[in-house]
């Protein structure tokens, strides 16, 4: 191969990985929100709360098995320094990202060294440098509590690059060796899996024969770590064991190991099907654990160590111990296809990176005499380019549900179908937030969070003549939520041509009752109105008692209101079990002339309970019923997924007309407090005839 030819391969290669590393920097900005984000509630909030009153050992502390103590570091810099809202987070990602290629990039310049095709170096530069910046592990790159799962792999690969280092000098230099241990021993500070790094730096001691002091001064830092590391150590509840996995399936921790090996082609090869991803991982894994296995054959048979391979392939055996440990601990929770998680892209893709620098004076000497080699890696870069594509989708969508979801924390409203945009447990997240809510932390001391519960209660100082376009679509009860209800719809000031990123919601007597955020989708709007109000959607909360009168929304910037009535909630509810505790009322409250003579959509059969519902013969089908009901009586009702004009009225006043709740399992509608006089009637309507759109409630088949 001429050297023009190679100019040009190298010209093409930085130019895709120019766009893969520029299409990685936009995913992270697409991808940002500076609302924390799942288990950054507990490792990084919760984490710092305790530090800031005072319970230091939180420092050490497991998260699951873990002890991500440099990760913390981070993370207290972030709220102590950059106010919590995650950008410094993220430019770490991306920094420990840029360390693991500067690290690559110096094993393939020594592997160059003894190479005669020198001018090959900086197209396999760039190769490297583009597959390690993979959108595959977009998870890591975006997410602000994942700088450990890329120390967990640059940490110890640098241990292994200083003990070659090390190995490689005359004098076997002192300052290789320190700094080898100091990245050994700052492994146990990333991941569970760090606490191999040492053990298997000293196998490298006794296998290269560093000398009987070092490796006793490995022995003592493995010892003293590991003793450390599992000093008060409590096995995560709900993990699985390696053991037991090995034990009970051990097909399946091998089909996983070469799922998890060969995650990164599953991303960045174009296929749907999830079957076919899985095959393609397997294929790839089996390919990379045969080829690593074979060179690790031939460094063992050598009589002359190589040490560059050497630290390649230790640093294989650490990820194959990693890529153990996962199986062990995951297999049980999601199956193979678990492995293919995007945050376990990332040890893969490095270790990938290895086995090609192992593997280099075999390519270089190929690229020499088949003019194929060098074509075949600008296609993978054009792979990993083309799986680049998901970094450039909007999340602006999502980024604004986080933001609703934070607004409920900060006004304590327990609005699960919201928090869950953010953490599984809403009860442990809501206790988890108050500490930060109340000292304006993170995400709560930044607009438009920053004071909305602080207002709520006060009087209103905003004045704001001009109108906004704007609509009230919905008022919504909340589960189990006795103060708040949720309020959505659109808002847009067509003189600014702009949306407000906050309402405050006021009621009669200018006092502010509620608060809303702005920013998420409308596409009827935008079509309708202006394309510029795409982001018009306003979601937030407003107190129950305010409802039932006309309330006015009031934004800042642009300073611009409009008014909508609000129609009352007439129940509160709660998700419950169908049985006849749940309901107070019988067949024989049903006033005579009711229209629901049919079911729920399942026909169900509940033991005691009578059934009756919109369905006859299709959701396509509406009516209503009517009930005698007394305060404090509570109804089971379900409805189908789709919901907006399924309501309920009291004494057939207009005024407290509301939407019933979509509930897709069994609900108990509670008719409690004083607003109710000791003895009412309900009407529940159905009139929607659209799919998934019916009603049904189960009554006490025996009369009281």
């Amino acid at each position: 191969m001429t050297s023009n030819s190679i100019r040009i391969f190298t010209v093409l290669a930085l130019f895709l990985c120019a766009l893969i590393v520029l299409a990685a920097i936009m995913g992270g900005v697409n991808s940002f929100s500076p609302v924390p984000y799942w288990d950054m509630w507990a490792g990084y909030l919760y984490f710092f709360t305790k530090i800031a009153t005072g319970d230091y050992s939180e420092w050490w502390a497991q998260h699951n098995e873990h002890r991500i103590v440099l990760s913390k570091l981070f993370f207290w810099m972030d709220i102590r320094w950059f106010g919590g809202l995650n950008y410094s987070l993220i430019i770490i990602n991306y920094m420990l990202v840029s360390a693991a290629c500067l690290t690559f990039i110096q094993l393939l310049k020594d592997t160059f060294k003894s190479l005669p095709e020198k001018e090959l170096l900086y197209f396999f530069v760039f190769i490297i440098v583009g597959w390690l910046f993979s959108w595959s592990q977009h998870d890591n790159l975006s997410w602000g509590f994942q700088s450990q799962f890329f120390m967990a792999q640059l940490l110890p690969l640098c241990a292994f690059y200083f003990l070659y280092k090390m190995s490689c000098a005359q004098n076997k230099s002192l300052i290789y060796f320190l700094l080898a241990s100091l990245f050994g021993v700052l492994s146990v500070g990333t991941m569970a899996n760090g606490i191999l790094a040492l053990p298997l730096m000293l196998v490298y001691g006794v296998f290269c024969r560093i000398g009987l002091r070092r490796n006793a001064v490995l022995f003592a830092l493995m010892v003293v770590c590991i003793s450390l590391y599992f000093y008060g150590y409590k096995a995560p509840a709900g993990h699985g064991s390696l053991v037991d996995a090995v034990t009970h399936n051990p097909l399946g921790v091998v089909h996983y190991i070469f799922v998890y090996v060969g995650s990164p082609f599953a991303f960045i090869i174009p296929v749907q099907d999830a079957s076919s991803r899985e095959n393609i991982a397997t294929l790839a894994g089996l390919f990379f654990i045969a080829v690593a296995a074979y060179y690790a054959y031939l460094n063992i048979r050598a009589t002359q160590k190589n040490y560059l391979h050497l630290c390649l392939l230790f640093f294989i055996l650490y990820f194959g111990g990693t890529a153990l440990g996962t199986a062990g601990g995951r297999l049980m929770l999601g199956g193979v296809e678990q492995a293919l998680t995007s945050r376990y892209s990332t040890p893969a893709l490095m270790a990938w990176a290895a086995l090609l620098i192992m593997v280099m004076p075999v390519i270089v000497g190929w690229a020499g005499k088949r003019r194929i080699v060098l074509p075949a890696f600008l296609a993978l870069s054009i792979a990993v380019l083309n799986g680049q594509a998901g970094a450039l989708e909007s999340q602006d969508n999502e980024h604004f549900e986080r933001l609703v979801a934070a607004l409920s924390l900060d006004l304590k409203v327990k609005d699960r179908s919201q928090i869950l945009h953010v953490f599984p447990s809403v009860e442990w997240v809501l206790d988890a937030a108050t500490y930060p809510s109340e000292k304006h932390l993170s995400i709560f001391g930044a607009d438009p969070i920053l004071g909305a519960k602080e207002k709520i209660g006060t009087t209103n100082t905003l004045s704001a003549d001009k109108q906004c376009a704007g609509v009230l679509d919905q008022v919504s009860a909340i589960a189990g939520e006795d103060r708040y209800a949720s309020v959505s719809g659109w808002v847009f000031d067509k003189e600014s041509e702009s949306v407000p990123s906050s309402l405050l919601i006021v009621d009669q007597k200018n006092i502010v009752v509620g608060y809303a955020l702005a920013g998420g989708e409308r596409n009827d709007v935008a079509r309708l109105i202006d394309s510029k109000a795409l982001h018009s959607q306003f979601k937030g909360y407003v107190l129950k008692d305010s409802l039932g009168a006309t309330l006015k929304f009031i934004s800042t910037k642009p300073s611009c209101s409009f008014n909508a009535p609000a129609h009352p909630i007439a129940y509160g509810f709660n998700t419950v079990a169908p049985n006849i505790a749940s309901t107070a009322l019988t067949v024989g409250d049903v006033v005579s002339g009711s229209e629901w003579t049919g079911s729920d959509s399942w026909h169900s059969k509940l033991d005691g309970l009578t059934i009756i519902g919109s369905w006859r013969q299709s959701d396509s089908d509406t009516g209503s019923t009517e009930l005698r009901v007394k305060r404090g009586d509570k109804l089971l009702y379900r409805s189908g997924p789709t919901g907006g004009r399924q309501m309920l009225q009291v004494n057939d006043d207009p005024s407290t007309r509301s939407i019933l709740p979509i509930a897709t399992e069994w609900i108990a509608l509670d008719f409690s407090g004083n607003k109710y006089p000791d003895y009412f009637k309900i009407k529940l309507s159905d009139d929607g005839d659209g799919w998934g759109e019916w009603s049904a409630i189960a009554l006490k088949t025996v009369h009281n």
